[in-house]
């Protein structure tokens, strides 16, 4: 990632140009490319996305990180915070020496989603930092050590987490090793402290008076009911608890412990390392659920019943039953989707499955009984916050005079073992399965996306951010995830994300050149970095100027696009020109992805003919006859038929195919060569006569050619585009009566097996019931059909598929996708977006369940548009967390870039307010960052 380094220089605030923070000077000049001159031990951001969101870290041990050994760092800020000065005020008393000074941070963690505690190393006592925004006024509390569940002093802090919520109670949980025992045994459990205010009598010497005065401190609370009511117990937690162990005791319980506040049911999730007992019909569940009672009690029960367990199951996921059988928690989220749904994402499982724990991302639904109170009904605690039966209808909640939505929910709870998700189920495997790359440090969710980080890479891969992408259903539950792919530009290790959804930018921690963890980024919009993207964006802007329109259309290819195989594309278009980039190549199945100097022309330019390439060739650059013949090109696909896989680019006065002299393209089944290495020779056809092209698609050995008026489909391995001779179907045109709307146009399609989509001036339209785009002989067997697009009247845009693949020819395959559909009328300055959920079309045919709305509504029995977007779009893209969306300039208003998160607008921090046009808005498959074309060039997020 570009990722301006985040830095700071010791109890000074600096903001220093081109980079987010300056340096930590403590005693010694340390390294200019890191943001401590000691290791980081651990991190952990606030849980909203505000200004006042926050990345807090703390050092390790014997590091010498003096006041720094706490450390904050703004969401927008360009500098450090140090937040343990030499003297505090701890437990209302000022000027008092600060245990955290120069100290090591075990465990970090936030009340109320920013109210920080911390435990120092090799400590059981946990500190409240009353105020993290000034350094030269830090106030604490502090508890007594922690007590276990025997109301003995603990011996170790195995993991803490705290309420999030700014209306809830605040509470820190603690995950407490017994005096005399390893963890699990007798006395572990779960410590809990609250901040109280408290009457203390102090005596005064010169007035010899004894006076009361209320202090502010942090105290544990009784965790369990006791006869013991002088003893502060921790709320037991071990391997003999009915909530993990079926069956006998558990064999034991490991060092790794997860601990996460679910804040919309309300609910602690504990993830542990457990073992089953040696019978063969033992079990152990690795999750247990904490609810607190009505008297402030920590209820733990169990994840899922015991009758959903069945012995030598290695697929479930989060329990397993047999003989000495292991599961293993590693990292634990909550997910509330775009729908309203309520998941628990989980890094671990079956020690017994073919996956490796660390690298293995689950998706479970979860059951909330809360009520209008807020808290579950006493006969129903034990259920909220349960696994959900997979197949659940959710509930909808509506409420107020208008019956206006308020939320969903699951209340189906499985019975038997088919009743939950296991790693069988698409639904449950984030990322389509293990991540390939390394393992998982760190995990953050927004929306409908998980993000992952890896820190020690897989030989072979390099470590970075990756991310997944939920696929909804129609009832908008998860049916589906895409396929792991790189979320922001970095080859360096990260160990941990604050992740921004109003702009999609990232805060990181990874390692400085020294290869300490002591660096932390933060991702940009810009022109790229020059280890990065710049040498691309400054040669692309060069290739297409402003004088020229700049770039007209941007496109993104990835590996798993057929006919590619060994590398990615990017391709460029605009005024009679075509570039083509390498983005990554397999080389000695290893993937590289180009950055820098990686970007160069060399031998790369070419009129009507491809030069050899040489073996550093990552750009053709095509300006010949052929495209002074398309004038504007302004659409680009990668075409593969059984043989033969071409690039067909497109606009306004026609369309061409890049093939050798006989007018075939390249070996589908050898792939595009790195380095473009059997181009050699390749040249421009211009094929068919076509004007004004929109779009150029391709699917399962066809061309689809959209212009404003015609919609054809051509047959790749039965043309010949060297004597363009081409096998055409034409399935839709804009007056021949195969569309009920007569001299309408044509402004966007997408085809994904069947199914053909078709956007126009009155509306959408699919391929008919039983029809098949593929086989239909012309545009009247088609049977065009009517979609209903609720909530608008207005024409439609542009259309969006989201697939597994991250192909968007894909939505109708594998387990299905999602569609959105973009409309609007600049006439009233109005666009709306609606989404849909695609079922797969492999093994079923066209019928009216093939496009199914998404439970978007605002009232009772009215299906709404999934985002108003409040003016007039003319494009978005979506990566399930943020919208992007834009506008062309229009007289004397500007360009318009924002992101669209929850109804709420955030302008995209780039100066564009000179230029005209925006041309796409897409993600580079091979790096991972943002890319945004116009007339102004490129611009890029890393």
């Amino acid at each position: 990632m570009n990722n301006k380094i985040l830095r700071g220089i010791s109890l000074m605030v600096v903001a220093v140009s081109h980079i987010a923070l300056s340096y930590v000077n403590v005693d010694g000049p340390g390294h200019p490319l890191a943001t401590f001159n000691f290791p980081i031990n651990n991190h952990i951001v606030t849980y909203n996305n505000d200004v006042q969101a926050s990345f807090f870290a703390g050092a390790k041990s014997g590091c010498g990180a003096k006041e720094f050994a706490l450390s904050r760092i703004g969401a927008y800020h360009t500098f450090t915070e140090p937040l343990a000065p030499e003297k505090v005020t701890l437990n209302d008393d000022p000027e008092v020496d600060n245990p955290l000074y120069d100290n090591g941070i075990d465990h970090l963690g936030l009340m109320c989603g920013n109210r920080l505690f911390v435990v120092p190393t090799n400590s059981t006592v946990a500190y409240l930092i009353e105020n993290t925004t000034s350094f030269r006024n830090i106030a604490m509390a502090c508890t007594q050590p922690l007590c276990d569940a025997q109301g003995k002093p603990a011996s170790r802090v195995m993991a803490v987490a705290g309420t999030g919520g700014p209306q809830e109670q605040p509470f820190a949980f603690f995950a407490v090793q017994p005096e005399s025992n390893s963890f699990g045994q007798e006395g572990s459990g779960i410590a809990f402290a609250v901040p109280v205010e408290v009457r203390v009598k102090i005596e005064d010497e010169e007035k010899k008076e004894v006076k009361e005065v209320i202090k502010k401190v942090f105290t544990q609370v009784q965790g369990q009911q006791t006869d013991f009511p002088q003893e502060t117990r921790a709320t037991p937690l071990s391997i003999s608890s009915d909530a993990l162990k079926i069956g006998n005791d558990l064999s034991g319980l490991g060092t790794i412990v997860s601990m996460h506040w679910n804040t919309r049911l309300g609910v602690l999730y504990i993830g542990l390392q457990t073992e089953a007992g040696s019978d063969k019909n033992d079990g152990a569940r690795a999750v247990v659920v904490g609810c607190m009672s009505q008297d402030n009690i920590l209820m733990l029960h169990p994840i899922m019943a015991e009758s959903v367990v069945v012995t030598g199951a290695e697929n479930e996921i989060v329990a397993s039953r047999g003989a000495h059988t292991k599961v293993t928690i590693h990292h634990m989220k909550s997910m509330h989707t775009s729908t309203s749904l309520d998941y628990l994402i989980v890094v671990g499982g079956n020690e017994g499955a073919e996956c490796t724990t660390k690298r293995m991302v689950c998706a479970l639904p979860l059951a909330n009984y809360r009520t209008e109170k807020g808290a579950p009904t006493p006969e129903n605690m034990h259920k909220h916050g349960q696994l959900a039966h997979k197949h659940a209808l959710p509930e909808d909640l509506y409420g107020g005079s208008n019956n206006v939505f308020l939320g969903r929910r699951f209340r189906t709870l499985p019975a038997e073992p088919h009743d939950i998700l296991t790693l069988e189920d698409p639904a449950a495997r984030v990322g389509g399965g293990q991540l390939p790359y390394g393992d998982i440090a760190d995990v953050a969710v927004h929306e409908d996306v998980v993000f992952v980080t890896v820190g020690d890479a897989q030989e072979g891969h390099t470590p970075g951010i990756f991310f997944s992408r939920a696929l909804l259903d129609e009832h908008g539950r998860v049916k589906g995830w895409s396929q792991w792919a790189r979320a922001a530009r970095s080859t360096d290790p990260v160990w941990g994300i604050k992740y921004n959804s109003n702009v999609g930018s990232f805060i990181a921690l990874t390692d400085s050149v020294d290869g300490q963890r002591n660096l932390v980024t933060q991702t940009t919009w810009s022109t790229g970095d020059t280890d990065s993207m710049a040498g691309l964006v400054d040669l692309v802007c060069k290739e297409f100027p402003e004088s020229s329109g700049g770039v007209q259309g941007f496109f993104d290819f990835p590996y798993q696009t057929p006919g590619l195989g060994n590398s990615s594309l990017a391709v460029a278009v605009g005024l009679k020109k075509v570039m083509v980039i390498e983005t990554s190549v397999c080389e000695d199945q290893k993937v590289k992805a180009h950055t820098g100097s990686d970007f160069c022309l060399g031998n790369t330019a070419f009129n009507d003919i491809v030069l050899t390439p040489t073996p550093d060739t990552t750009t053709l650059v095509c300006a010949g006859h052929t495209c002074e013949q398309l004038g504007a090109i302004t659409t680009a696909t990668i075409a593969s038929g059984y043989d033969q896989s071409t690039l067909v680019v497109g606009g306004v006065k026609g369309v061409a195919v890049l093939c050798d002299p006989s007018g075939k393209g390249w070996n589908t089944h050898e792939g595009l060569a790195p380095h473009f290495a059997n181009l050699a020779g390749f040249s421009f056809t211009k094929i068919g006569d076509y004007s004004f092209v929109r779009k150029v698609i391709a699917d399962e050995n066809y061309l689809y050619v959209l212009t404003d008026t015609v919609f054809d489909r051509i047959a790749i391995d039965t043309s010949n585009f060297a004597t363009n001779t081409l096998d055409i179907t034409r399935l839709a045109t804009h007056n021949d009566g195969s569309i009920a709307q007569k001299n309408i146009i044509f402004t966007d399609a997408l085809v994904s097996n069947k199914l053909a989509l078709l956007a126009t001036s009155q509306g959408l339209y699919r391929i008919g019931n039983g029809n098949d785009c593929r086989r239909a002989c012309n545009s009247l067997s088609c049977q065009w059909t009517p979609v209903l697009v609720p909530g608008t009247s207005m024409p439609i845009l542009q259309l969006v598929g989201v697939s597994s693949t991250s192909v968007s020819t894909d939505f109708a395959k594998h387990e299905g996708g999602m569609l959105y559909v973009l409309s609007g009328y600049r006439g009233t300055n109005r666009s709306r977006l609606n989404r849909f959920s695609v079922n797969s079309l492999i093994n079923a045919s066209i019928d009216d369940s093939v496009l199914m709305h998404l439970p978007d509504v605002g009232v009772m029995n009215q299906t709404s548009t999934y985002a108003n977007m409040g003016s007039y779009r003319n494009a978005i893209v979506s990566d399930g967390s943020m919208l992007l969306n834009c506008r062309d300039k229009e007289f004397s208003e500007k360009l318009v870039l924002n992101a669209h998160v929850r109804g709420i607008k955030q302008p995209i921090p780039l100066d564009l307010k000179e230029f005209n046009h925006v041309s796409a808005l897409v993600r580079n498959s091979a790096v991972g960052c943002w890319m945004i074309s116009g007339d102004f060039g490129l611009r890029v997020h890393e």
